[in-house]
Protein backbone atom coordinates (compact mmCIF):
# COMPACT_ATOMS: atom_id res chain seq x y z
CA UNK A 1 0.00 0.00 0.00
CA UNK A 2 2.81 2.35 0.68
CA UNK A 3 4.05 1.70 -2.52
CA UNK A 4 0.76 2.51 -4.10
CA UNK A 5 0.96 5.85 -2.44
CA UNK A 6 4.38 6.62 -2.77
CA UNK A 7 3.86 6.55 -7.16
CA UNK A 8 0.41 9.10 -6.69
CA UNK A 9 2.59 12.32 -6.82
CA UNK A 10 5.08 10.39 -9.04
CA UNK A 11 2.60 10.19 -11.79
CA UNK A 12 0.48 13.39 -11.32
CA UNK A 13 3.97 15.62 -10.69
CA UNK A 14 6.86 14.32 -12.09
CA UNK A 15 5.45 12.33 -15.03
CA UNK A 16 3.69 15.42 -16.11
CA UNK A 17 7.21 17.34 -16.38
CA UNK A 18 8.76 14.49 -18.22
CA UNK A 19 5.77 14.53 -20.90
CA UNK A 20 6.33 18.71 -20.89
CA UNK A 21 10.25 18.59 -21.51
CA UNK A 22 10.32 15.97 -23.69
CA UNK A 23 9.65 17.74 -26.85
CA UNK A 24 11.70 20.32 -25.97
CA UNK A 25 14.50 18.17 -25.40
CA UNK A 26 14.43 16.48 -28.98
CA UNK A 27 13.77 20.03 -30.56
CA UNK A 28 17.12 21.59 -28.71
CA UNK A 29 18.88 18.00 -29.52
CA UNK A 30 18.14 18.34 -33.25
CA UNK A 31 19.04 22.14 -33.32
CA UNK A 32 22.48 21.27 -31.82
CA UNK A 33 21.88 23.25 -28.98
CA UNK A 34 23.27 21.89 -26.33
CA UNK A 35 23.35 24.51 -23.80
CA UNK A 36 19.50 24.93 -24.57
CA UNK A 37 19.52 21.22 -23.66
CA UNK A 38 21.49 21.17 -20.76
CA UNK A 39 18.71 24.09 -19.51
CA UNK A 40 15.92 22.59 -19.98
CA UNK A 41 17.27 19.45 -18.11
CA UNK A 42 18.01 21.53 -15.05
CA UNK A 43 14.67 23.16 -14.74
CA UNK A 44 12.68 20.05 -14.70
CA UNK A 45 15.21 18.76 -11.97
CA UNK A 46 14.53 22.24 -10.19
CA UNK A 47 10.61 21.75 -11.14
CA UNK A 48 10.82 18.67 -9.20
CA UNK A 49 13.02 20.07 -6.26
CA UNK A 50 10.10 21.83 -5.61
CA UNK A 51 7.19 20.35 -5.88
CA UNK A 52 8.65 16.66 -4.85
CA UNK A 53 10.90 17.38 -1.80
CA UNK A 54 7.88 18.85 0.11
CA UNK A 55 6.01 15.61 -0.57
CA UNK A 56 8.60 13.55 0.50
CA UNK A 57 8.94 15.68 4.22
CA UNK A 58 5.46 15.46 4.81
CA UNK A 59 5.67 11.04 3.94
CA UNK A 60 7.93 11.12 6.36
CA UNK A 61 6.14 13.27 9.06
CA UNK A 62 3.22 12.11 8.87
CA UNK A 63 3.61 8.55 7.75
CA UNK A 64 1.72 7.10 10.79
CA UNK A 65 -1.40 9.08 10.81
CA UNK A 66 -2.03 8.98 7.34
CA UNK A 67 -1.57 5.31 7.92
CA UNK A 68 -4.29 5.15 10.64
CA UNK A 69 -6.27 6.79 8.11
CA UNK A 70 -6.16 5.22 5.62
CA UNK A 71 -5.45 1.16 6.62
CA UNK A 72 -8.19 -1.17 6.17
CA UNK A 73 -8.90 -4.43 7.15
CA UNK A 74 -6.24 -6.81 9.25
CA UNK A 75 -3.80 -3.79 8.31
CA UNK A 76 -6.05 -1.47 11.14
CA UNK A 77 -3.95 -3.18 14.19
CA UNK A 78 -1.20 -1.22 15.79
CA UNK A 79 1.17 -3.42 14.46
CA UNK A 80 -0.25 -3.00 11.04
CA UNK A 81 -0.34 0.53 10.61
CA UNK A 82 3.64 0.41 12.00
CA UNK A 83 4.67 -1.61 8.82
CA UNK A 84 2.87 0.90 6.43
CA UNK A 85 3.77 3.66 7.85
CA UNK A 86 7.56 2.60 7.98
CA UNK A 87 6.86 1.57 3.86
CA UNK A 88 5.97 5.02 3.28
CA UNK A 89 7.91 6.85 5.26
CA UNK A 90 11.00 5.42 3.57
CA UNK A 91 9.97 5.11 -0.10
CA UNK A 92 8.83 8.51 0.04
CA UNK A 93 12.44 9.74 0.71
CA UNK A 94 13.40 8.26 -2.76
CA UNK A 95 10.45 10.40 -4.84
CA UNK A 96 12.93 12.74 -6.17
CA UNK A 97 15.77 10.23 -7.17
CA UNK A 98 12.92 8.49 -8.57
CA UNK A 99 11.72 10.82 -10.99
CA UNK A 100 15.35 12.02 -11.67
CA UNK A 101 16.50 8.49 -12.77
CA UNK A 102 13.27 8.27 -15.14
CA UNK A 103 13.68 12.22 -16.78
CA UNK A 104 17.94 11.70 -17.14
CA UNK A 105 17.26 8.18 -18.79
CA UNK A 106 14.95 10.04 -21.39
CA UNK A 107 18.18 12.57 -21.75
CA UNK A 108 20.08 8.80 -23.00
CA UNK A 109 17.19 7.79 -25.41
CA UNK A 110 16.76 11.46 -26.88
CA UNK A 111 20.62 10.74 -27.99
CA UNK A 112 19.33 7.79 -29.21
CA UNK A 113 21.35 5.69 -26.30
CA UNK A 114 19.61 3.01 -24.52
CA UNK A 115 22.86 1.41 -23.42
CA UNK A 116 24.04 4.02 -20.73
CA UNK A 117 20.27 3.91 -18.93
CA UNK A 118 20.61 0.51 -18.97
CA UNK A 119 24.21 0.60 -17.29
CA UNK A 120 22.87 2.91 -14.68
CA UNK A 121 19.76 1.04 -13.95
CA UNK A 122 22.44 -2.10 -13.41
CA UNK A 123 24.08 -0.02 -11.17
CA UNK A 124 21.20 0.71 -8.84
CA UNK A 125 20.07 -2.98 -9.16
CA UNK A 126 22.99 -3.81 -7.97
CA UNK A 127 23.39 -0.90 -4.87
CA UNK A 128 19.76 -1.77 -3.99
CA UNK A 129 19.99 -6.05 -4.01
CA UNK A 130 23.18 -5.28 -1.93
CA UNK A 131 21.50 -3.48 1.05
CA UNK A 132 18.31 -5.20 0.64
CA UNK A 133 20.50 -8.21 1.38
CA UNK A 134 22.27 -6.55 4.12
CA UNK A 135 18.92 -5.39 5.76
CA UNK A 136 17.38 -8.95 5.47
CA UNK A 137 20.29 -10.56 7.87
CA UNK A 138 20.61 -7.41 10.29
CA UNK A 139 17.09 -6.34 10.89
CA UNK A 140 13.71 -7.50 11.59
CA UNK A 141 9.89 -6.25 12.06
CA UNK A 142 9.30 -2.72 11.07
CA UNK A 143 13.01 -1.86 10.99
CA UNK A 144 13.14 -4.51 7.95
CA UNK A 145 10.19 -2.71 6.19
CA UNK A 146 12.09 0.53 6.67
CA UNK A 147 14.88 -0.73 5.80
CA UNK A 148 13.70 -2.15 2.68
CA UNK A 149 12.31 1.27 1.69
CA UNK A 150 15.48 3.20 2.09
CA UNK A 151 17.22 0.44 -0.05
CA UNK A 152 15.35 1.39 -2.89
CA UNK A 153 15.69 5.13 -2.75
CA UNK A 154 19.01 4.64 -2.30
CA UNK A 155 19.02 2.05 -5.39
CA UNK A 156 17.35 4.98 -7.56
CA UNK A 157 20.04 7.78 -6.06
CA UNK A 158 22.91 5.69 -7.21
CA UNK A 159 21.16 5.46 -10.38
CA UNK A 160 20.25 9.16 -10.74
CA UNK A 161 24.12 9.68 -10.04
CA UNK A 162 25.37 7.65 -12.49
CA UNK A 163 23.04 9.31 -15.20
CA UNK A 164 24.22 12.90 -14.01
CA UNK A 165 28.08 11.66 -14.43
CA UNK A 166 27.75 9.87 -17.97
CA UNK A 167 25.65 13.45 -19.19
CA UNK A 168 28.80 15.22 -17.99
CA UNK A 169 30.97 13.32 -20.01
CA UNK A 170 28.20 14.12 -23.00
CA UNK A 171 27.45 17.31 -22.71
CA UNK A 172 31.13 18.60 -20.81
CA UNK A 173 28.28 20.85 -18.45
CA UNK A 174 26.94 19.12 -14.85
CA UNK A 175 23.17 18.54 -15.00
CA UNK A 176 22.28 19.65 -11.54
CA UNK A 177 19.68 21.48 -9.70
CA UNK A 178 20.37 24.73 -8.25
CA UNK A 179 17.41 24.71 -6.16
CA UNK A 180 18.09 21.04 -4.35
CA UNK A 181 19.68 22.77 -1.51
CA UNK A 182 17.42 25.61 -0.83
CA UNK A 183 14.28 23.10 -1.14
CA UNK A 184 16.04 20.14 0.74
CA UNK A 185 16.59 22.85 3.82
CA UNK A 186 12.70 24.03 3.43
CA UNK A 187 11.19 20.88 3.17
CA UNK A 188 12.91 19.33 6.10
CA UNK A 189 12.42 22.37 8.43
CA UNK A 190 8.41 22.12 7.49
CA UNK A 191 8.64 18.33 8.11
CA UNK A 192 10.72 18.89 11.61
CA UNK A 193 7.49 21.35 12.38
CA UNK A 194 4.67 19.29 11.83
CA UNK A 195 5.98 16.29 13.11
CA UNK A 196 6.76 18.07 16.18
CA UNK A 197 3.29 19.72 15.90
CA UNK A 198 1.67 16.15 15.88
CA UNK A 199 3.55 14.16 18.49
CA UNK A 200 2.61 17.65 20.51
CA UNK A 201 -1.07 17.24 19.89
CA UNK A 202 -1.61 13.50 20.18
CA UNK A 203 -4.80 12.75 18.79
CA UNK A 204 -6.54 9.46 18.66
CA UNK A 205 -8.83 7.89 16.73
CA UNK A 206 -9.62 8.07 13.15
CA UNK A 207 -11.41 11.12 12.73
CA UNK A 208 -8.70 12.70 15.16
CA UNK A 209 -6.10 11.68 12.83
CA UNK A 210 -7.93 12.99 9.92
CA UNK A 211 -8.43 16.47 10.94
CA UNK A 212 -4.69 16.38 12.07
CA UNK A 213 -3.49 15.21 8.61
CA UNK A 214 -5.71 18.04 6.86
CA UNK A 215 -4.09 20.81 9.37
CA UNK A 216 -1.05 20.09 9.48
CA UNK A 217 -0.62 19.63 5.49
CA UNK A 218 -2.17 22.41 5.11
CA UNK A 219 0.25 24.62 8.05
CA UNK A 220 2.95 22.84 6.07
CA UNK A 221 1.93 23.43 2.43
CA UNK A 222 1.22 27.02 3.63
CA UNK A 223 4.89 27.48 5.11
CA UNK A 224 6.90 25.92 2.03
CA UNK A 225 4.48 28.21 -0.10
CA UNK A 226 5.80 30.94 2.12
CA UNK A 227 9.24 30.01 2.21
CA UNK A 228 9.16 30.02 -2.50
CA UNK A 229 7.90 33.56 -2.38
CA UNK A 230 11.05 34.22 -0.63
CA UNK A 231 13.45 32.41 -3.01
CA UNK A 232 11.58 34.16 -5.21
CA UNK A 233 10.45 30.51 -7.13
CA UNK A 234 7.40 30.53 -9.35
CA UNK A 235 6.37 27.17 -10.74
CA UNK A 236 4.29 28.14 -13.28
CA UNK A 237 7.65 29.82 -14.83
CA UNK A 238 10.87 28.79 -15.50
CA UNK A 239 12.78 28.83 -12.46
CA UNK A 240 15.89 31.48 -11.92
CA UNK A 241 18.85 30.06 -13.28
CA UNK A 242 17.29 27.61 -15.74
CA UNK A 243 15.48 29.69 -18.19
CA UNK A 244 15.37 29.30 -21.65
CA UNK A 245 18.04 31.13 -23.84
CA UNK A 246 17.31 34.54 -25.09
CA UNK A 247 16.74 35.09 -28.54
CA UNK A 248 19.38 36.25 -31.29
CA UNK A 249 19.11 39.76 -32.29
CA UNK A 250 18.12 40.20 -35.90
CA UNK A 251 20.76 40.78 -38.46
CA UNK A 252 21.40 44.49 -39.26
CA UNK A 253 20.90 45.29 -42.95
Amino acid sequence: MGWFFVLAPYGIIAQPIHTTILPELVAEHQAGDTSAFVSSLRWALDSMCVLLLPISALCAALAVPAMSVLAFGSAKDAQGIDLLAAALASLGLGLLPYGAFFLLARAWYVYGNSRVPAIAGGCAAAAGVLCMAAAAVFVSGTNLVLALGLAHSLAFLVGSVVLVVSLRGRTHMWILPSLLIPCLVGSVLVGLLVWGIYEWWGPTGKLMDLLALLALCSLALGLYAGFLRVLGVSITQRLPGSGTQPEPEPPRV
